[in-house]
């Protein structure tokens, strides 16, 4: 690829007769392009052969990252290429985006259908964390490792199983097998049909409605799964940031907004809200739609002293902060909530500002609290409106963070 900036340059000082006529100037960067050699990729492979003794050398793969300063570029070192090339497919950022996504093999691994379907689909399908497959040392068998896929655009959490996949080799010939997780999170083995002869490539399987964690390359009567061929990662990694769940508008006026359903691979949500209101009141909170004493918070509003309330229904978002009567009030708020274990406490916090249209009077408060309950992890949030209703158009955004396996 060419230095497309030093490429830009030499454009740019080119004589005026050379960029009015498209085909001189054409022709003179294709030789530029000839001339000037592309730069060289970020993470490198390069070969080491080290003298031990008379005819015995000692050879290695070194994984070089030109990104980091002299004297720290070594990042692996490893006595197989595949290793090595391994590595520095981990290491690559692919289209910009997330590191160690697709890996391939040059010359042996024909590019198929399916990986163009892997890769358009990388909006819906692909992996958050972990999913990788172990290869057994003694027979053909996989062990699937924890982690969390996204599935049609949902995530899913992945159990850790020991066997969760028997290979299954020809006795004549190559063969593909894809190793993937279905939409229960459970590992699916589709294998290809093996190839036609010794001189022919085997054609890689059709994948269905899954997603691919790694591709193996299995020879004609391999006992062994850990000896494959070709173990290639084909995990398309999706970013563990916040992940937009649901998003609700309002049509009409309402007495509150209800998320459900909300899966447990969240151990953190994001809400943030608009809110148009018809007449004065109060907005709450409430988890799992328990109506229980089991709130309690902390509320500052307008930097007065803050007021601490315990064994409530649900949890004050706006504190002592009023809204004029009359309507014709908003607020725009966030409320972060997190939950990580069962064994916690859920914790929130929320911060809002609220005016009046009429007076644009402003204010603010700060609201911290928590959810008692110690049995459940977050499954639904509510939102309510105390005394009054919700505006037409008032807007509520839901993101979810992923747990790390």
């Amino acid at each position: 690829m060419v230095n497309r900036e030093v490429r830009r340059l030499f454009n740019e000082s080119l004589p005026e007769q050379a960029k009015a006529d498209p085909d001189l100037r054409a022709l003179i960067l294709a030789a530029w392009d000839h001339v000037i050699p592309p730069p060289p990729p970020t993470i490198q492979v390069q070969r080491v052969d080290e003298y031990v003794g008379p005819g015995t050398w000692n050879t290695t793969w070194e994984v070089v990252d030109r990104r980091r300063p002299p004297g720290r570029r070594i990042v692996g070192s490893f006595t197989t290429e595949l290793a090595a090339r391994r590595e520095q497919m981990k290491r690559t950022p692919v289209g910009g985006g997330s590191p160690y996504t697709f890996e391939a093999v040059d010359t042996d691994e024909l590019f198929h259908d399916t990986d163009y379907e892997i890769l358009a689909s990388r909006d819906k399908y692909g992996v958050f964390d972990g999913c990788t497959y172990t290869p057994d040392a003694a027979n053909l068998t996989v062990d699937l490792v924890v982690g969390t896929i996204l599935f049609n655009g949902a995530p899913v959490a992945v159990a850790a199983v020991t066997d969760a996949l028997t290979l299954v080799a020809d006795a004549s010939n190559e063969r593909w097998a894809a190793l993937t997780v279905g939409s229960a999170g459970t590992a699916v083995l589709v294998s290809g049909d093996p190839a036609a002869s010794a001189s022919v490539e085997p054609t890689k399987p059709e994948i269905g409605d899954r997603v691919q964690c790694e591709l193996y390359k299995l020879q004609a009567a391999q006992t062994i799964a850990a000896n494959a061929e070709y173990q290639l990662d084909k995990r398309i990694l999706i970013p563990l940031g916040w992940w937009h769940i649901d998003t609700q508008i309002l049509s009409a006026t309402a007495t509150s907004v209800a998320f459900t359903g909300l899966s447990d691979v969240y151990r953190m949500f994001r809400l943030t809200c608009y809110v148009d209101m018809t007449a004065d009141m109060n907005i709450l909170l409430r988890l799992n739609n328990d109506a229980g004493a089991n709130y309690s918070y902390l509320g500052v509003t307008n930097a007065v002293a803050a007021v601490h309330v315990a064994a409530a229904t649900s949890i004050l978002l706006n504190d002592t902060l009023n809204f004029n009567s009359g309507g014709s009030d908003e607020a725009v708020f966030e409320v972060i909530v997190a939950k990580e274990v069962l064994a916690q406490r859920a914790k929130v916090y929320c911060t809002m500002a609220g005016a009046n249209a009429g007076t644009d009077v402003v204010g603010q408060a700060q609201v911290a609290g928590g959810w008692s309950n110690t049995a459940d992890l977050i499954n639904r949030l509510d939102v309510l409106a105390s005394a009054s209703t919700f505006a037409a158009n008032s807007r509520f955004v839901l993101e979810g963070m992923i747990a790390r396996s």
